[in-house]
């Protein structure tokens, strides 16, 4: 089953060895998966752009499931306090965005969370796919290769504890699940509230 367990032997004349066996829950996405391992999980098939698999709204709201997690966020006293968040993401990877969201939640960070955003459609992104989720994005935006805002105001980790430090827990989780923030495009352009399962 899904846990950890010790698994020890002994002999006759006193002799022992013991290890730590995990069991992990296949259901679950990981950073180790390829592009076609990661398709096969969400769509069932390789394809070419998973951005473009679904052709209208109404395909893809039907393969969306809700998830309720837990956050933590900073009241007006200064102090953390839990919330909770609807998020709307693709249905085979619901078991792995509240798995996730668990480990972010019992981490030692804390890391706070006042907006989460999830599926929305535009026919031509992850967003529209399920597969890709927004953290706060006032304090971690979007931005041209200059840093001219697109979308949110700026990126001032240390600063503002809603910006999220590329070296922290939150961004190790999510690409322990196999999410990745997009500040790596090509194009030069960087989303740092943007966290995808197939990187664009």
């Amino acid at each position: 089953t899904v846990g950890t367990a010790t698994v020890s032997a002994y002999t006759a004349n006193g002799l022992s060895a013991s290890c730590i066996v995990t069991c992990p829950d296949e259901e679950l996405a990981n950073g180790e998966e390829s592009y076609a391992e990661k398709c096969i999980r969400v769509f069932g098939e390789v394809v070419d752009d998973p951005r473009l698999y679904y052709t209208d709204r109404a395909s893809a709201e039907a393969d969306m499931e809700k998830v309720t997690v837990q956050v933590w966020d900073i009241g007006t006293n200064g102090q953390k306090y839990t919330r909770e968040f609807v998020l709307v993401v693709h249905k085979n990877l619901a078991p792995t965005i509240r798995a996730l969201f668990r480990e972010l939640y019992q981490g030692e960070e804390r890391f706070p969370i006042k907006q989460l955003g999830g599926f929305s459609w535009s026919g031509k992104s992850e967003h529209s796919i399920g597969c890709a989720i927004d953290i706060n994005p006032v304090e971690n935006y979007y931005c041209d290769p200059d840093g001219n805002p697109i979308v949110g105001s700026y990126w001032k980790p240390g600063e503002d504890p809603y910006s999220i430090p590329l070296d922290g827990e939150l961004v190790r989780i999510m690409k322990k699940y196999g999410f990745t923030q997009g500040i790596y495009w090509r194009s030069g352009y960087k989303d740092y509230m943007h966290f995808s399962f197939f990187g664009t």
